[in-house]
């Protein structure tokens, strides 16, 4: 029988690991997440805990949530972009500009 890594992780490396991070600290909790994965799947170890599954795959769930957010942003960026070049000008601006 074996206990699942995340439980034994804190509520916000379980919340990370769920929900990701926004750009602009993605890179720092990434970072905490990794140190926290190692050292408690180190001292699981070592009291001879089974946990699963291995750090690794926990760390490449939150890399891939981050992805998944940042194309989304794109996605909405672009989304944007696309909706102001297909919104015509008011005339009194368009004159302004010229």
């Amino acid at each position: 029988m074996s206990v699942p890594l995340s439980i034994c992780l804190t509520l916000s490396d379980r919340t990370l690991l769920t929900y990701g991070e926004f750009e602009g600290n993605r890179n720092n909790a990434g970072y905490k997440l990794a140190r926290n994965l190692l050292g408690t799947s180190n001292l699981l170890t070592r009291n001879r805990i089974a946990y699963h599954p291995e750090p690794r795959q926990l760390f490449d769930r939150y890399c891939d949530i981050a992805v998944h957010l940042h194309l989304n942003q794109l996605r909405r960026i672009q989304f944007g972009t696309v909706r102001i070049k297909q919104q015509p000008l008011p005339v009194g601006i368009l004159a302004l500009s010229l």
